[in-house]
């Protein structure tokens, strides 16, 4: 039904970039002086040399290897350099602050690291030690190597572990809650799959080049941009993604200053960029050549697309560029896409007519798309479960087949999501799960209720997503059901707010106190659902 992909496994993908243009420039990282620059010959000579120190560590194929590091060219020899082994990546986040918050946030990679039973973790000294002081991990597991320069990287001296085709290439932890998630396992044939149905999507090729700001560890960056790049063989400049957060104008910069024609954000990057660029950082730019400004991850609103197209339209940015898409790690990446040329058209949604929703085009070579209502196909313009199949699927989740398979039936995919389609596009109305997305990173209520419940003087806690207008993403409200004997809940709400951005690295919008009576309703859903519309003025609780 498929066409079988061209390449046996991203190590053949690679091979052939390195034979046929070995001295073309791939990927370069931005720092404080003059940019480094790997060529797709550097980069296969990185994969040697990480794959010996792996193969030193007593790496084998089949194992797990998790990295640990920022993108760099470290973190990319260490992916190619386990694939060379015929070993499963499991990219794992670095932490973003140093000191005591550090080791909370490796929280969830220790998780990892125990569930994929890894033999080795690619790492900097800094994380290494903060892994050694975790008293958690064996140090025989910890293979360190902070890089490596290409024109001395060893040469190939290691037997080929022969075609990966249908072995697993990434174990990828962005699924399920944030202290204890589900690995979803993706070979070679289905990341492969992937990156050329969303190449061919959007017309990508040789002649493109790249900029993006996306973590490397997730599968935006990793899927979205080193690997779809790879495929298609077009240079990509990778920043550093806090120093998006801080300088977003700096990303916009560098697309003029590279003439740049492919980058992928998620919704709240555009709304950030249209808030906070200011008309001295768009002066003398030119953003004529992009044409591929692909929008995923959370849901895309209206209002932030159009005002991030108005915003740049002294620029030469054209808002046909705008290119949203609807993926999930389950599926790779993206399973549709709309057309590259003109801006995704805005729909109703049915039965909420003063509610508009972007299309996220229609599926990718390959890939089907099924909306059930009632356990039955639906009709067009009806809202339902969200279902996809299609040959870059998922093989399950590491070790939960029970969860597996209550989520893959006779190869379909059920999302969770829901939405309609109409003209041939899906259309993404809303999450059948109690899912906060913010600012791209999944967040769980329960994981945010048991840290605040854990403070002292709260019993419970309640938590839930409202939209953010401001920030174009969702915004995390968080209830706490106080037992008495908090005088001061300002100084609550406070404490709150840095607990969480101190062990799940995020903010929360806004932060209410009650009487702990009134969250002990049994039924967490029910008490979410209650508080949300109280807090919004939809109802009493």
């Amino acid at each position: 039904m498929n066409k079988p992909p061209e390449f046996a496994d991203w190590n053949d993908v690679l091979g052939q970039a390195s034979a046929e243009d070995p001295r073309r420039v791939w990927l370069r990282f931005p720092g404080d002086g003059p940019d480094e620059e790997l060529t797709f010959g550097d980069v296969n000579a990185l994969a040697d040399h990480h794959a010996h120190v792996l193969s030193a560590a007593g790496v084998r194929r089949g194992d797990r290897v998790c990295i640990l590091l920022p993108n760099g060219s470290p973190w990319v020899g260490a992916l190619f350099g386990a694939w060379r082994l015929g070993a499963v990546a499991v990219p794992l986040a670095p932490p973003f602050r140093s000191g005591p918050e550090a080791m909370d946030q490796l929280r969830v990679g220790l998780h990892a690291v125990r569930d994929c039973k890894a033999q080795a973790i690619m790492t900097s000294a800094e994380f290494r030690d903060l892994l050694l002081d975790s008293g958690e991990v064996p140090p025989a597991i910890i293979a360190v190597k902070e890089g490596v320069d290409a024109a001395s990287a060893s040469p190939a001296s290691l037997p080929p572990p022969g075609p990966l085709a249908d072995e697993v290439a990434i174990i990828q932890y962005t699924s399920g809650p944030a202290l204890t998630p589900r690995g979803v396992e993706l070979t070679h044939r289905g990341l492969i799959a992937a990156a050329d149905a969303t190449g061919r999507a959007l017309g990508a090729g040789p002649r493109d080049e790249g900029v993006s700001w996306a973590p490397f560890f997730q599968d935006m960056g990793l899927v979205g941009v080193l690997l779809l790049s790879l495929r298609w063989r077009y240079p990509v400049t990778a920043m550093i993604p806090e120093r998006f957060l801080l300088r977003p104008h700096e990303w916009i910069q560098v697309m003029s200053a590279r003439r740049a024609t492919i980058s992928v954000a998620p919704n709240f990057a555009w709304r950030l960029c249209a808030r906070r660029l200011q008309d001295r950082h768009l002066e003398g730019l030119d953003l004529s050549a992009w044409r591929v400004a692909l929008t995923g991850a959370e849901m895309n609103e209206p209002d932030t697309l159009a005002a991030f197209c108005a915003r740049l339209e002294p620029t030469g940015f054209r808002p046909g560029a705008m290119v949203a898409a609807y993926g999930l790690a389950e599926n790779g990446i993206a399973a549709t896409v709309t057309r590259p040329g003109a801006p995704p058209a805005v729909r109703p949604v049915p039965g909420s007519p003063d509610r508009r929703v972007v299309s996220c085009g229609g599926p990718v070579h390959g890939q089907e798309i099924q909306i059930r209502h009632k356990g039955a196909p639906a009709g067009e313009r009806v809202i339902g479960e969200v279902w996809i199949r299609g040959p870059s699927l998922m093989r399950g989740y590491h070790g939960r087949p029970a969860e597996t398979a209550a989520v893959l039936q006779d190869g379909w995919l059920d999302t969770g999501d829901l939405g309609f389609m109409e003209d041939g596009e899906l259309f993404i109305t809303g999450r059948r799960k109690d899912l906060i997305i913010r600012r791209g990173r999944n967040v769980y209520p329960s994981d945010v209720e048991r840290i605040v419940a854990e403070l002292p003087g709260v019993v419970r806690a309640v938590a839930f997503s409202e939209r953010s207008v401001e920030e174009g993403t969702d915004s995390l409200t968080v209830v706490a059901g106080c037992d008495g004997s908090i005088e001061d809940t300002r100084q609550l709400e406070k404490t709150i707010g840095r607990q969480l951005m101190r062990v799940l690295g995020i903010q929360p919008g806004r932060v209410a106190t009650a009487p702990a009576a009134q969250l002990d309703m049994g039924d967490p859903s029910r008490a979410r659902a209650a508080w949300q519309a109280r807090l919004t003025g939809g109802g009493a609780v």
